[in-house]
């Protein structure tokens, strides 16, 4: 029996845009399908460009824009409807601020801590126990955040049980205290480790990280990054992933993991 193809799209409710510089939205970041040369994005919004394969915007002067997207069909015919809201703030960072990254590979010592630190102005401080100042962080390479819930060690760089165990759970204010880092915010970068079709387990690991902070501190800005989609077959099978893996099902996975920490 014919099957009509599944068409599933999220879009998050507010995109960020600093004073020149660039945000693209692709159209295969926000959609997944098995053919997306079968489908027509329609971006619709006072500023930006909609273009071949993205929406792309360039801030220029400060204030907030809606944004709709239209998706149709070959026949010409609506099936996905959403909206957002293009928000453009300054690129002037007035007071500096120390950040603490968690994570994973994606964190571990890589070129967006010192990018993030030079678009700030330097006003942006990386802290952590691993790294070196002043872009210091706690990325595990292989971490899950399953990991950082139980008393898993860093076997990779030979470091024993991550600093936040106090024992018994995750512990912000234990982790604060043995440490010394105390940031002015958070930003938890995890979910490429322990990815699946069903997102729920994973989703709550990360939620739970949250709320254990929340425990200690119920104001200091904690910032979730969704994961990335992962490369072509090529990309994926020279990856290290696994050889027993496709593309198409790996989007699924990231996709239902946005939607679900969302």
């Amino acid at each position: 029996d014919y099957q009509p193809e599944e068409f599933l799209a999220f879009l998050p409710s507010e995109i960020c845009v600093a004073v020149g510089r660039t945000i693209e939205i692709y159209n295969n970041q926000v959609a997944w399908c098995g053919n997306i040369n079968n489908y027509h994005f329609k971006w619709t919004c006072e500023i930006g460009k909609a273009m071949k394969r993205k929406f792309s915007i360039t801030g220029a002067v400060i204030g907030t824009y809606p944004l709709t997207l239209t998706v149709y069909n070959n026949n010409m015919t609506s099936i996905y409807t959403s909206t957002s809201t293009i928000k453009v703030v300054s690129n002037t960072i007035g007071t500096a601020r120390t950040i603490l990254p968690i994570g994973d590979s994606l964190t571990n010592g890589k070129l967006w801590l010192n990018e993030l630190r030079t678009l700030s102005g330097n006003q942006y401080t990386l802290v952590g126990t691993r790294g070196t100042a002043p872009l210091q962080h706690e990325g595990r390479s292989g971490f899950s955040a399953g990991a950082y819930l139980s008393a898993s060690t860093y076997d990779f760089e030979s470091e024993g049980i991550h600093p936040f165990w106090d024992g018994t759970r995750f512990n912000w204010n234990y982790y604060k205290a043995h440490t010394g880092v105390n940031p002015n915010a958070i930003q938890i970068f995890l979910g490429t480790n322990g990815m699946a079709l069903d997102p729920t387990l994973n989703a709550n690991n990360i939620k739970q990280m949250v709320d254990y902070i929340r425990q200690d501190d119920a104001t200091i800005p904690i910032f979730i990054v969704y994961t990335l989609y992962r490369g072509n077959q090529d990309g994926i099978a020279n990856g290290g992933i696994s050889t027993n893996v496709y593309k198409l099902e790996e989007d699924r996975k990231v996709f239902h993991l946005m939607q679900r920490v969302n």
